[in-house]
């Protein structure tokens, strides 16, 4: 509800539409007739847009949600919802302790949820815990300065309080909210800045990682090694995703200008993403065994510690009936397969049973908890929706900067193809577009914006480079003016193909050709008397490109030919 909140609350065209589609039948009740329609229908539906129009389009699904009438003095209710924001806020706090933790997609969506959650519990008790508030205030000027959300919508939890807690502006400090608002404008200025220094220190870890994934798998300790690494490449693009959305989207709302070096430094975490993406896929289907046998150790293990907290509880001389049913509860369902509801329950009636255990043990049982809820859910799903690069459509004028800067720093094609898989996710985010007859009309848009993109700041330069060289080295024999040695020849061995989209690749290699083929069959069909120096230029292309551009196959007997 938040997601679609923050959607609605920007698209303005959307309630202007609607606005211009009520007038027109406002207008035309009087002359229902004349548009085959009664006047009792056209009553009707102004009805229906006006409701659509207070209830939806007004931004207020989710104030809509939390105000309803609820059964008062619900105490158990008020106590458990206060409980689980307690708990989930020192977890939350004690994770984001951690080095780049404060980055990771998923924390920020937990602060999130947990702020919704304390916002449904002001409403239900109609009061505000001022404790639980100032610590997700201080979380939010230290820690999530904001959320990124759908595209290019951000949350921010300072303005979120303030207009849905009950009284909010009362309840949230005004010297507070500037405070979150100040510490939210610098960490654009720092991250921005560090942002550089950042993605090369994610190089060396990047690098390390692939090294460690890539070793032969020949035991059962290292099929379980392999298991971790993954789920550390999982992690890596959380940290990775979160830290790029939250940046680029800060940028558009809050500081409009952005430095060349951020706009490097984010392609450069695109091209991060998708090579972790790649890395972890290819390691899925090369071992799909792994994850039924960490499904299996876990469950065990959660099953051991389930069934020894049983044995103790049954030694006691008051029996506690309710725990002792949630942990029978909790045995049976890990005796069967690790799927989301079963994982979902066992959760539950461990929660019940929380006190049979001791505290050593609650931590360790959450921490193997939540990666049996990973597993549940799906690698392969889980990685899809972090590594989704969706949010580079609301910022592809960017590439105009990077293409340039990434031709001059001769960045290779595997490295360019990576941050260009971006392009792929947009590709399927505007497939799913409902406002359209025809999605696909957008996503030939799309695919052309990019194609022109390479074309001016890749292609027609690297074209025109290429033929200045061959004409260099046919006139070397000339004794040309000595050329720097310093600036180093056009190379194309490290370009190959670009994806596009789903299954369409852009080959340099055979754009050069063709450009060659076209400029020597012209310039030799209007200057035939030169067509040996462009036959050589042929030859040359393929002895220091590996070049093979198609002969201009000129008619015979013209000019030194007969």
């Amino acid at each position: 509800m938040v997601n679609l909140d923050s959607i609605i609350n920007r698209n303005n065209l959307l309630r202007e539409h609607i606005a211009q589609f009520q007038h027109v039948v406002r207008s035309i009740q009087h002359n229902a007739s004349n548009f085959d329609a009664t006047p009792e229908d056209l009553r009707l539906l102004d009805l229906s847009l006006d409701e659509i129009t207070e209830k939806t389009l007004s931004g207020t699904l989710f104030l809509r949600c939390v105000t309803q009438s609820f059964p008062a003095n619900n105490k158990v209710l008020l106590e458990e919802v206060s409980a689980n924001v307690k708990g989930f806020l020192e977890e939350l706090s004690f994770r984001l302790e951690k080095e780049g933790e404060r980055d990771n997609l998923e924390n920020q969506q937990k602060f999130l949820n947990i702020v919704c959650l304390h916002v449904l519990h002001g409403h239900l008790g109609l009061r505000v815990d001022k404790k639980q508030l100032k610590t997700i205030l201080d979380i939010a000027k230290n820690s999530i300065v904001a959320v990124p959300l759908t595209g290019s919508c951000l949350w921010f939890p300072d303005q979120f309080l303030a207009l849905y807690l009950p009284r909010g502006d009362r309840a949230v400090d005004a010297k507070m909210l500037e405070n979150v608002a100040s510490a939210r404008f610098q960490y654009v200025r720092q991250r921005s800045q560090q942002l550089t220094k950042d993605v090369q220190i994610w190089n060396t870890k990047i690098v390390f990682w692939l090294s460690r994934l890539s070793c032969n798998v020949s035991s059962q300790e290292e099929l379980t090694d392999q298991c971790c690494l993954i789920l550390q490449g999982l992690r890596y693009v959380a940290k990775l995703s979160g830290c790029i959305r939250l940046v680029l989207n800060l940028h558009l709302a809050i500081q409009p200008v952005i430095s060349k070096g951020t706009v490097m430094a984010a392609f450069q975490t695109f091209e991060h993403i998708k090579t972790i993406q790649t890395a972890i896929e290819k390691q899925l289907t090369a071992y799909p065994q792994a994850w039924m046998h960490l499904q299996q150790q876990l469950r065990r293990s959660v099953f051991e510690m389930v069934q020894s907290s049983a044995k103790r509880l049954s030694g006691e001389k008051k029996p506690r009936k309710t725990v002792s049913a949630a942990l029978a509860l909790a045995e049976r369902l890990l005796k069967g397969p690790c799927t989301a509801s079963r994982v979902s329950t066992t959760r539950i009636a461990l929660a019940i049973a929380c006190n049979a255990f001791r505290d050593e043990e609650l931590s360790l049982l959450a921490h193997r908890l939540q990666k049996m809820e990973l597993l549940s859910v799906g690698i392969r799903y889980r990685l899809a929706n972090l590594s989704d690069c969706e949010v580079f459509y609301w910022h592809k004028s960017l590439i105009n900067t990077y293409l340039p800067e990434a031709r001059e720093r001769r960045i290779e094609s595997s490295r360019l193809g990576s941050t260009l898989m971006a392009v792929v996710d947009c590709q399927k985010a505007l497939e799913s577009v409902k406002h359209l007859a025809n999605p696909s009309d957008l996503v030939k848009e799309h695919q052309e914006f990019i194609r022109r993109a390479l074309d001016r700041h890749i292609l027609e330069p690297l074209c025109a480079s290429v033929e200045t060289e061959l004409r260099i080295q046919s006139h070397a024999h000339l004794h040309p003016t000595p050329r720097n040695p310093f600036k180093e020849p056009p190379c194309l061995d490290t370009l190959g193909d670009l994806p596009l989209g789903c299954n369409q690749y852009l080959s340099v290699p055979h754009r050069v050709e063709h450009y060659l083929g076209q400029t020597f069959y012209n310039l030799a069909a209007l200057a035939s008397h030169d067509w040996r120096k462009y036959g050589q230029m042929r030859l040359l292309a393929g002895l220091v490109f590996n070049l093979k551009p198609l002969p201009d196959r000129l008619p015979s007997q013209t000019l030194e030919q007969g």
